[in-house]
């Protein structure tokens, strides 16, 4: 799965859809392609403020929040690569559409985000050092960081492509 988000804009969500629409038919012979689109409402941007706030740093836009969910399924472990490729370039032409608008967010929302994403980057660097402050409070020898698989790591980048 691969993740990226934007300033609701309709034209945007058509882009991305176009986007994948023409990227999803490279891989259609071997591999299932969905896109999926959700929106953080400006009511629930401004609830991410309260009881001490919201990591994420979503609540800092003004306007409804869309992220894109780009899902893929396949059968051989040899189509891997060509998916991945795929679904980055998918993301690129999506933000490269968004940043050109004036829309783009680093907001990768870590439950679908892959693992070639960096969620946490889109936390701003306050945020992450809250939530590393926080982890060495609870967690001081690191066994959340280290001696836990898979997941996203506060301490650790993303795997590379």
């Amino acid at each position: 799965m691969w993740t990226t988000s934007f300033v609701l804009d309709a034209e945007l969500m058509q882009t991305a859809f176009d986007i994948w629409n023409e990227e999803s038919k490279s891989i259609a012979s071997f591999a299932s392609h969905q896109l999926q689109l959700q929106i953080f409402t400006r009511s629930q941007l401004d609830f991410m403020t309260r009881n001490g706030g919201n990591p994420t740093g979503m609540a800092k836009h003004s306007r409804p929040v869309g992220f894109v969910n780009l899902r893929a399924s396949w059968g051989k472990a040899e189509d891997d690569k060509t998916v991945y490729q795929v679904q980055q370039r998918m993301e690129d032409r999506i933000n490269a559409a968004a940043k050109q608008r004036g829309l783009y967010s680093i907001f990768k929302y870590t439950n679908y985000a892959s693992q070639f994403q960096d969620p946490f980057l889109g936390y701003g660097s306050v945020n992450k050092k809250r939530l590393l402050k926080i982890a060495q409070k609870y967690d001081p020898a690191g066994v959340f960081q280290t001696l836990v698989s898979g997941g996203f790591k506060l301490t650790k980048g993303p795997q590379h492509l």
